[in-house]
Parts: structure tokens; sequence; C-alpha cells
């Protein structure tokens, strides 16, 4: 009994990477469901971006908290090997080697890559959303609160009565 759970777990563990890599998929609209706010991973930021699914279809990655995605989809060793938001490296660093004029290096360990900085500023701007008058949208994580996040306006994904905006690699709500 014990060895067909453990190779359950094995199987299940395999097969969350593949799922992890697939496009987000809202589902199939008016299906009779509800459509309720679940979350996915996006391999071109490396995060769990929240969208709307219309409650029937769609496929395996989504997941109903972004916990829940951030656990299932770890991001293993080829993430520190990437710059933020996976934008273009433009060559590699070490501590005797520098990069080129307009990057940074992003050392782990004894290596690291060379990041634009304009990718980096622009990468900010989009952790720190404006909202103008309004508030930003933010979700609950346990005791702590960060900004909802989607990758696009397209994905339904901010609450009732809140706008969604575009910001250089995601989309967040105002309300």
């Amino acid at each position: 009994m014990w060895r067909l759970l453990i190779i359950a777990a094995i199987i299940q563990f395999a097969n969350s990477d593949g799922e992890c890599k697939l496009p987000v998929n809202l589902g199939k609209q008016n299906c009779g469901k509800p459509p309720q706010t679940l979350y996915f991973f996006d391999v071109d930021t490396y995060m769990c971006l929240a969208f709307n699914y219309s409650g029937c279809g769609g496929n395996h990655n989504s997941f109903n908290t972004s916990e829940e995605c951030e656990m299932w989809c770890s991001v293993g060793d080829e993430r520190y090997h990437a710059c933020d938001n996976d934008t273009p490296k433009v060559g590699f660093c070490s501590r005797s080697k520098k990069c080129p004029k307009g990057s940074s290096c992003k050392m782990i360990g004894s290596e690291g890559v060379c990041c634009l900085n304009e990718d980096d500023k622009r990468l900010v701007a989009d952790e720190n959303p404006n909202c103008g008058n309004k508030k930003v949208v933010k979700e609950r994580i346990g005791r702590y609160k960060r900004t909802l996040f989607g990758k696009s306006c397209s994905h339904n994904f901010c609450p009732k009565n809140s706008e969604c905006r575009r910001g250089n690699f995601f989309s967040y709500c105002c309300k």
C-alpha cells in the first residue's frame, strides 16, 4: 500500500513541471458555472498570476491560490541564471568579469548574468504600481497583503468595481 502512495506522489511531482508550462486557459464561456479568480504559472515571468476562470474546461495550470501555484510550480536553478521577469540577458559576469555598459551583474554564488538597467527600472515601476487617486488592489497571503497582478487585462482578474491597468510586464487593479 505504501509503495502505491509513494509511486503516486512521484508521478504527481513529475507531472507538476509540465502542468506549470501550459499556457493560461480561461475555460469555456457561458457554461453555467460561476466564474472565479484562479492563478496560473507564467513561464515568461516566473510568477503566479491571477486570471478569471469561466468555471468549465481549462487545463491543469490553474490553482485556487497564488500560494498553491507557487508551491506546485516552484522554480529550479534555471531561474537564478535569468534576469528579472525573464528579460533577455546581455552576457555573463563574475567577480573578475564586468558587464557591458548599461547593464548590471546579477550574481548568484560565484557567477552571474548581465541584465539591462532599463529593464530593471521598468520592473521596479511594475512592482510599485501607481493608481493616482485610487488604491492598488491587494491580495491577502496569510497575514500579509501584496499587489494582485495578472498577465493581461483581457484575463479579467480584477475584482468588481475596480479597473485594470497595464504596466510594462504585468497588469494590476485600481479601486
